[in-house]
């Protein structure tokens, strides 16, 4: 029988392939050859090998070497007569959603359920990836019922009837002529034998698979056993020792099923290599990302060569701040970056958000204007070889600030100062005109996700034509706009649903759906030298120096979200692999990895996690056994060292910290600072309010009524504070003007034309005050409230002066001062006179 060939995971994968096809070149037609692998970068790494190798006959032509998804894929265009097209999730989700109106209208089980597009989508989503999954694992659902109150009623609703939905969507599918990646396994399976007759004369390599889902592993394995397909696994060698060398590790106990599934033999490959030194392993514990990043750096810049060597991210969203710590040395990133994480997607959001937060009449809002005018990628935008909106969109952000809360950007000429800039006034406005029609006038009044498609591409194409070189530099994000540009925008103007009519909330959470579920994947060149791999890139790879990075528990085996539609104890009465079965496969991806590497670094957070659920980061399980055989080893408890204990196998990242020290350094008086001070107070003289903010603070008053330093001014969101309290000064004046030198009471006092005079005079102010209306209608309610308490409160009084001028001269330090306010009113009462002074700030 055709054994299973084992590569022990301490081994060269790559090597050990490489020598077997060296070894065959002279005897077999390596053109004639196939080889797969679970994905596309072993390829590359095996390509370099081959062509590094002196030994290999020249010319040849190499083996054609595909992923396992394009193998299959092929597989079925090949056995089809009219070859199916991959419908997109967009089209799929448009599909269901067809598919369970039609079940609700004949069955009812939606029927009180809001069926609009917009509460479907969410669970469409997730319907059209767990119907994938299943077709992936050839099973065929059965309803789901009685489930009240056990999940959500939208889920109760699809499980109920889960298997007329999905024997539906293949009929809908088929009948469209689409297809899937697991709809294509599915259809493969069952067709074994035009696969093998398909692939006849044709020598296949099946390379390191792992954990093949249900359909896939009937492939692979009818073309083992009948075409003589050879299958090699990079695993523990234990597995071709069985009953000699003791148990299979437990991340290969996969492997081992497979194997008895199977009834197969394994045999080595190669012989584990015989390592003369133990392999070394350090531990660093740090208190959140930034420290971690301390230790790598020191650890990188103590290298003596970068020869492989990687840096491992199992959370990808590390990259950017991994790039800033890396050293000079050529280094490759090999990993998928999630889409969501780039400034390109930022700005997106940013304008989406705008559009959220906008009114109807085309006016925004301010904070939301000055998100935008800070966009980087928006001010690197080029006019011939100049930026001028680095220096044109401060300028902007100024106007923004001392305008209302809700704006317009289209109302007025862009601000800037010509001295700043090389490039002409009308180039310059032309620019900012095109940003104002990328973000602005194509994002308005979207209906169709066809129009949000153009939408997009209309900022991608504004990017690329005025991003001028900047993309040579910028490549993560040039990567980002190709997949934005190449991906997202197809998808939003090509699915089935491009012309169907949703309000603005339904096509903005679809295109975030759509930046969430995309990577961008960057190409491992050079292979050489230092590489940057997320986990899974990381598969069949093998380094001599490893770190890993941020190894909790949460990214390592990693915490998948709680699924709303089918929770784990439902996805095991379907029959589907639950999250110990992902955790296994998690676990051989890093004890595969770790087990080729003479040299392992691991550094994790044990800090706590900021968020409203604050909590501990836990160092990884993986983490834990490595420590606990390192104990077991030593026979003494592994714990956290300073630094400073150099044999330390783990240490903990700390800074020193010293108490802060307030640096309030006193104003240096200068003859310049003196003669400042004599002018202030000869030409303006003192005000109460001035003698506050001196007796307040002495230094706040120097810089805010000397040196007349503001702070950054802010459009006041809630009205004009100052207007407000004025135009209740004057209100107040013009109801006591007639009553001077009267005696008053309060039933002598008029409540209801104080009110008028106040509700007018806010009426004709109401433009200055910028008031939302909700802000309006709670100052009238509560100016009514205070008017009335301030009359039924007013003792029996006589006006004598209103708005009242006082000054005097008062002599210091040489100086003849002013001292003068104005007195809001003064009253004569029983007791003598009264000053009274209004409040409206509280």
């Amino acid at each position: 029988m055709n054994p299973v060939r084992i590569v022990p995971w301490s081994a060269d994968f790559i090597e050990a392939l490489a020598d077997r096809l060296v070894a065959e070149a002279g005897s077999l037609d390596l053109s004639r050859t196939r080889i797969v692998f679970p994905h596309n970068r072993p390829a590359r790494h095996l390509r370099a090998a081959l062509a590094a190798r002196a030994d290999l006959p020249r010319p040849v032509l190499l083996p054609r070497m595909q992923a396992l998804d394009e193998f299959l894929r092929g597989l079925r265009q090949n056995l089809c007569e009219l070859p199916p097209r991959r419908a997109g999730k967009l089209d799929r989700i448009g599909l269901l959603h067809g598919v369970v109106r039609k079940l609700g209208l004949a069955d009812g089980p939606f029927a009180r359920l809001d069926d609009t597009a917009r509460a479907f989508f969410p669970w469409g989503a997730r319907l059209a990836s767990l119907l994938e999954e299943l077709a992936r694992h050839a099973i065929t659902p059965q309803d789901l019922g009685h489930l009240e109150g056990t999940v959500l009623p939208w889920a109760e609703a699809l499980l109920s009837q889960l298997g007329g939905i999905d024997a539906a969507y293949k009929a809908e599918m088929q009948q469209r002529g689409w297809t899937t990646s697991g709809l294509d396994a599915l259809w493969l399976s069952t067709r074994l034998d035009e696969i093998e007759a398909s692939l006849s004369g044709e020598r296949l390599i099946f390379a390191g698979f792992h954990a093949l889902s249900p359909t896939e592993e009937a492939v692979l394995r009818r073309l083992w056993e009948r075409s003589g397909a050879l299958m090699l696994w990079h695993s523990d060698p234990a597995l071709a020792q069985s009953g000699k060398n003791g148990e299979v590790a437990w991340p290969a106990r996969e492997h081992a099923r497979v194997l008895r599934s199977w009834h197969a033999r394994a045999v080595l490959e190669v012989e584990a290599p015989e390592n003369p030194l133990p392999q070394v392993r350090r531990f660093y514990e740090g208190f959140d990302l930034h420290s971690q990043l301390y230790a790598l750096e020191r650890e990188l810049a103590a290298l003596k060569d970068t020869q492989s060597t990687a840096i491992v991210l199992p959370d990808p969203g590390a990259l950017i701040p991994v790039m800033h710590h890396l050293p000079a040395d050529e280094v490759n990133i090999s990993m998928g970056y999630p889409l969501t994480r780039s400034a390109l997607a930022q700005l997106l959001e940013t304008i989406l958000v705008l559009h959220e937060n906008g009114d109807n009449a085309g006016r925004f809002l301010w904070r939301d204007l000055i998100a935008l005018s800070r966009q980087p990628l928006l001010r690197m935008l080029r006019a011939g070889a100049e930026t001028p909106l680095k220096s044109a969109y401060p300028s902007w952000e100024r106007h923004i600030r001392s305008s209302s809360a809700l704006q317009s950007p289209f109302e007025w000429a862009l601000a800037f100062d010509p001295d700043e800039t090389k490039v002409q006034e009308e180039e310059l406005r032309a620019l900012h005109q095109a940003v104002l029609d990328a973000c602005f006038t194509r994002f308005a009044g979207l209906s169709t996700l066809r129009q949000t498609g153009q939408a997009v591409a209309g900022l991608c194409d504004l990017l690329r034509r005025r991003g001028g070189d900047s993309w040579q530099h910028l490549l993560i994000d040039a990567e980002c706009l190709l997949r934005l540009w190449q991906s997202v925008v197809p998808e939003l103007t090509g699915s089935i649903l491009a012309d169907e009519e949703y309000d603005q909330g339904l096509l903005f959470l679809i295109l975030r759906h759509l930046l969430e579920a995309e990577r961008v994947s960057f190409e491992p060149e050079p292979l050489a030298g230092m590489q940057v791999l997320g986990m899974l890139e990381t598969r069949l790879l093998r380094f001599k120096r490893l770190f890993i990075l941020d190894a909790t528990e949460e990214n390592l085996p990693g915490t998948s979200a709680p699924d709303p539609l089918l929770p784990d104890p439902l996805r095991l009465a379907l029959g589907l692999p639950g999250a110990r079965e992902r955790d296994n496969v998690a676990a051989h991806n890093f004890f595969r990895l770790l087990m080729g590497a003479q040299e392992v670094c691991v550094l994790y957070q044990a800090g706590v996690r900021p968020g409203a659920l604050e909590g501990k980061s836990v160092r990884s399980r993986y983490v834990e056994q490595m420590l606990w055989e390192l104990e077991q080893a030593t026979g003494t408890l592994v714990k956290p060292q300073p630094e400073s204990v150099t044999s330390a196998p783990l240490k903990a990242v700390s800074f020193p910290v010293a108490a802060s020290q307030p640096s309030r350094p006193a104003i240096r008086v200068t003859d310049a600072i003196r003669q400042r001070l004599a002018e202030r107070l000869r030409d303006k003289g003192v005000t109460p309010s001035a003698l506050e903010d001196w007796l307040t603070c002495p230094k706040q008053a120097f810089y805010r009524r000397v040196l007349n330093l503001r702070p950054m001014q802010e459009v006041a969101e809630d009205g004009d504070r100052a207007l407000f309290g004025e135009t209740v000064h004057r209100v107040l004046r013009d109801f006591f003007t007639p009553l001077q030198g009267q005696a008053l009471t309060p039933e002598r006092l008029d409540e209801k034309a104080l009110y008028a005079l106040l509700e007018a005079a806010l009426a004709a102010e109401a433009e200055a005050l910028s008031l939302p209306y909700d802000a309006r209608v709670a100052l009238f309610a509560a100016a009514r409230e205070r008017l009335h308490r301030f009359i039924t409160a007013t003792p029996a009084t006589t006006v004598v002066e209103l708005e009242y001028r006082v000054e005097t001269q008062l002599c210091a330090a040489g100086l003849d001062i002013r001292l003068h306010g104005q007195i809001d009113r003064i009253d004569l009462r029983q007791a003598g006179h009264v000053v009274l002074d209004y409040k409206t700030g509280t």
